[in-house]
């Protein structure tokens, strides 16, 4: 079992870095302000892993959810978080850095990552070049699929090329 992250919007502090993406991102999509950091999984790992430390427990995260005995929604440990395969694009503009936040708030809290970066794609062109015949996004559903089937190291390296 593995998590795939592609290009995302992991970190809400560099969000709110501007005015731009405040008005045409963060209102629109995640509501009030008091809600930003509830909505990305940055902050989400901050406050898990500072829950725990604290001896609080193991603290119970939303990263992701699943229906347990009788249909009732449980809620996974955060140790319980899968391997996850982090993949960003050569021009991700400013997602590349969200990325980095994200892998070491994982890393910080026992979650072994993959980080690779495609080069040749930008944020546009990296889902929506898929299944053309030898373009380079090829190469991400390639890192994907080789994920899912278990072919990934374990040594907890980071492969960015």
């Amino acid at each position: 079992a593995g998590l795939v992250a592609i290009s995302g919007p992991y970190n809400a502090t560099r969000m709110t870095e501007s005015c731009l993406l405040q008005t045409f991102y963060l209102h629109p999509v995640f509501g009030h302000r008091s809600k930003w950091s509830q909505s990305f999984a940055v902050q989400r790992l901050e406050e898990l892993g500072k829950q725990k430390r604290a001896g609080e427990g193991e603290p119970q995260t939303p990263l992701r959810r699943r229906k347990g005995v009788g249909g009732a929604e449980e809620k996974e440990k955060l140790h319980e978080i899968p391997p996850v395969l982090l993949l960003t694009v050569e021009r991700d503009w400013g997602l590349d850095e969200h990325a980095v936040d994200f892998e070491r708030i994982l890393e910080k809290n026992g979650v072994h990552v993959r980080r690779k970066v495609v080069m040749g794609l930008n944020h546009f062109n990296t889902i929506s070049a898929v299944g053309r015949p030898g373009h380079v996004a090829e190469e991400v559903m390639d890192l994907v699929a080789n994920w899912a089937l278990g072919v990934h190291s374990h040594d907890g390296k980071n492969e960015n090329e």
